[in-house]
């Protein structure tokens, strides 16, 4: 390897650190100061295969379809969930199950722990039943 590739190479490795770093810092900013995208992110990190229907979230959580979907997108768009299932109304694919992206699992893993330390084990479940707990 010449001085030219090996230099592609430590900025590309480079680059690749500071992509993690941003991704993680999602985790420290913005993205779980908001109880609900906290309970999804905990919901279904303690569901067996890290998926649940959009429904079934906010059924969970005590809030409504759309602002499931709400906090889904954000957290889609930080690389937290990604869609596993699609059904069809009519002709339009929807999205119907959600599960933790876990190509990001480390991030995913730091992203839980994370939760954990900022509001704790007990106000989490309780947040996971609220909807559950007031029927």
């Amino acid at each position: 390897m010449g001085p030219d590739e090996q230099e592609r190479g430590e900025m590309a490795k480079s680059e690749l650190e500071e992509l993690e770093y941003i991704n993680r810092s999602h985790v420290n900013g913005f993205l779980f100061t908001n109880e609900n995208r906290a309970a999804i992110v905990y919901l279904l990190y303690n569901q067996d295969e890290k998926k649940m229907q959009t429904e079934n979230m906010a059924f969970h959580l005590g809030i409504s379809h759309r602002t499931a979907l709400y906090h889904l997108e954000i957290l889609e768009q930080c690389g937290f969930v990604e869609v596993r299932e699609f059904r069809r109304h009519g002709l339009v694919p929807m999205r119907s199950v959600w599960g933790l992206n876990m190509d990001n699992g480390t991030i995913i893993e730091d992203a839980f722990n994370k939760i954990i330390d900022n509001y704790g084990r007990e106000k989490l479940n309780v947040l996971v039943t609220k909807r559950r707990r007031n029927r």
